[in-house]
């Protein structure tokens, strides 16, 4: 399971949500969700952004998660976490895109 779909199934047994009610109140779609939480996959930047805010988790966390990379105990603040997220934004659509295009 992927860090980003053990977070997932966390926060929504946190709150007791179903997948399909999750789906409703983050508005992403069920089939979305499943695939994140049973076959490991990213979503758009957009998606993982609803989930963040809807979960009251940082952005900068979720997108953190789908990029496979580890949780910092200490918060980056100002400009340092506007840089860290274009850099991870960057990556995330450069690695979409290899899946796209079969290069991975």
């Amino acid at each position: 399971m992927s860090d980003l779909a053990t977070w997932l199934e966390t926060q929504m047994q946190r709150r007791s949500l179903s997948l399909l009610r999750t789906a409703l109140l983050t508005r992403v779609g069920a089939g979305t969700l499943s695939s994140i939480l049973h076959e490991g996959h990213i979503p758009k930047l957009v998606t993982l952004f609803r989930l963040a805010d809807f979960f009251d988790t940082p952005r900068l966390d979720v997108v953190r998660l789908a990029a496979g990379e580890e949780l910092e105990e200490t918060e980056v603040v100002g400009r340092e976490s506007d840089a860290m997220v274009r850099k991870l934004v960057r990556e995330f659509e450069r690695y979409r895109a290899s899946i796209v295009l079969g290069t991975q």
